[in-house]
């Protein structure tokens, strides 16, 4: 029998324990229900969906391309891994910018800055090929030396260094981009998912008990 004091308090008042797991990670552990994957997959939707959509409605007022190809996984670092290293606002911060410094310097070294460039990967020429490497490797050398991983910024620096966010209004647009997704990044941990397994927990726990 469930005892009236002691260990099962806190599975009768499961919405004090949500608020008290609000901070803990994100990720869905194995072993959770069928019920809490889909509650934490609609709350990506709803958050990511929402920020993006955001952006997209001040790119159309600021009549720029703001909504770019990074915008993706960064949004889910954010969301999905609140509270994982990749996911504090400075290594997003230091990391896309060092990716875009990078890109810059390896298009210079390679002779490409201002240059046209091709946008598909079938027509890069070899002087791309090694800039977009370069990008790709300064980011990490730096991100190591900072010790401010953050995944996505992989990307910003291949986008810069291959001409998909030239400099110019393309590289701005998806600066400011990012710039918006990093002001928005609070919003997107709302209620992280291991509330809502410890939750799913207690509930079982109470079942067994009662």
């Amino acid at each position: 029998m469930r005892q009236p004091d002691g260990g099962s308090s806190e599975a009768r008042l499961p919405y004090a324990a949500l608020l008290g797991m609000v901070r803990q990670p994100s990720l869905a552990g194995e072993g959770s229900g069928m019920g809490v994957r889909l509650v934490s997959g609609l709350r990506l939707l709803v958050l990511v969906a929402t920020a993006l959509v955001g952006i997209g409605l001040a790119a159309r007022y600021l009549r720029m391309g703001l909504l770019t190809s990074t915008l993706g996984p960064t949004a889910y670092v954010f969301a999905a891994h609140p509270e994982t290293e990749a996911a504090r606002v400075r290594n997003a911060a230091v990391g896309h910018a060092t990716a875009v410094a990078s890109a810059l310097v390896s298009l210079a070294i390679f002779g490409l800055f201002g240059a046209r460039l091709p946008t598909t990967s079938a027509s890069f020429g070899l002087r791309q090929d090694g800039a977009i490497a370069l990008a790709v490797g300064l980011t990490l050398v730096v991100l190591e030396l900072f010790r401010s991983h953050h995944a996505p910024s992989a990307a910003t620096a291949i986008l810069v260094a291959s001409g998909l966010a030239s400099p110019g209004p393309k590289l701005l647009g998806l600066v400011i981009g990012l710039a918006c997704l990093m002001v928005a990044a609070p919003a997107l941990r709302i209620l992280p998912l291991p509330a809502l397994k410890r939750w799913n927990q207690l509930r079982r726990g109470e079942r067994r008990d009662g």
